[in-house]
């Protein structure tokens, strides 16, 4: 009788021991998911991969990109490739890799697909470019008087004509306006 009180015991123990132990292999699980968040690039390949089965990425590769490890651009471009991602989908994939890549770094850039990827778009980029280094290479108080001008959208609808007129007579015969007064 004392034997199966013991025996009783000694369950009554392990399965307690047992039970402790489970509930802190648990909170360490959990406190790896909080500690080690899910990176962008593991949401969006989750999203894209869904449940298909891909034998041209190993499992291991996966893994390393949901546990936020980094991988090569061209293993990327091969997942992206056996998942048939469009143009579109590839582009955020690169732009979740990059986050990754870059750590903690990330949150301190601006990182996106580049929009409107046209001539004319590069175009505009362009004259920008040209404009704030005319710009920048003013003194201040004919920079004031540029921003004032531009302001004014009677002074802007005259540039046509004194532009025509500077073109027609050229530099040589055209004097400052200050000289003349």
């Amino acid at each position: 009788m004392i034997t199966i009180i013991y025996a009783t015991q000694i369950i009554f123990f392990l399965s307690i021991n047992l039970i402790v132990v489970v509930l802190i292999f648990l909170t360490m699980q959990l406190f790896l998911v909080i500690s080690c968040p899910v990176s962008e690039l593991s949401s969006k390949l989750a999203v894209l991969k869904g449940s298909k089965r891909t034998t041209e990425v190993s499992y291991e590769t996966f893994r390393k990109i949901e546990r936020g490890q980094s991988v090569k651009l061209k293993t990327l471009r091969r997942i992206a490739d056996a998942l048939n991602v469009t143009d579109a989908e590839w582009l955020d994939m690169v732009v979740a890799w990059l986050k990754t890549e870059a750590g903690r770094d990330a949150q301190k850039l601006s990182i996106r697909p580049r929009e409107g990827h046209s001539a004319l778009h590069d175009a505009a980029v362009d004259k920008l470019a040209r404009a704030t280094d005319l710009f920048q290479q003013l003194n201040s108080q004919d920079a004031e008087e540029i921003i004032k001008a531009m302001q004014r959208p009677e002074v802007r609808a005259c540039l046509v004509a004194i532009n025509q007129v500077w073109e027609k007579m050229g530099p040589r015969h055209c004097s400052p306006v200050a000289e003349e007064i």
